[in-house]
């Protein structure tokens, strides 16, 4: 359905799908990553959180979660899920997210992005 831009129909099955299955990691990261494709971030955050809850090791749920808290602008949420990201991740795409969400707080000028090079620093 999402590859037809059926987003009602393809909506429904993730939430069937997080219903059914409230203890998958992969359902749960799909349907917070739908609701993040589509910027609607709160949401998303809701599945992501659930994700991450259920394995805390998940690269992608942790990374989701950044992403997800970063552009409601909860720096501080998203700084420690970028971290944890970024530990977990060995193809260092977490840490370039992580560099381009430090950057673009650096070119507005937030005070967030210290607390975010900082971290990047502690990143392996």
């Amino acid at each position: 359905y999402n590859l037809q831009k059926k987003t009602s129909a393809a909506e429904k099955v993730f939430i069937q799908a997080a219903k059914q299955f409230p203890n998958d990691e992969y359902v749960q990261w799909a349907a917070g990553e739908h609701y993040f494709i589509n910027k609607n971030f709160p949401i998303a955050v809701r599945y992501l959180e659930r994700a991450v809850k259920i394995d805390a090791k998940s690269g992608r749920a942790q990374l989701g979660l950044a992403e997800s808290q970063f552009e409601l602008g909860n720096h501080e949420s998203a700084v420690k899920h970028y971290f944890s990201a970024c530990q977990i991740d060995k193809s260092n795409i977490a840490r370039e997210a992580f560099r381009t969400a430090a950057s673009k707080l650096r070119n507005k000028q937030n005070p967030a992005s210290y607390e975010y090079d900082k971290m990047i620093q502690q990143c392996p």
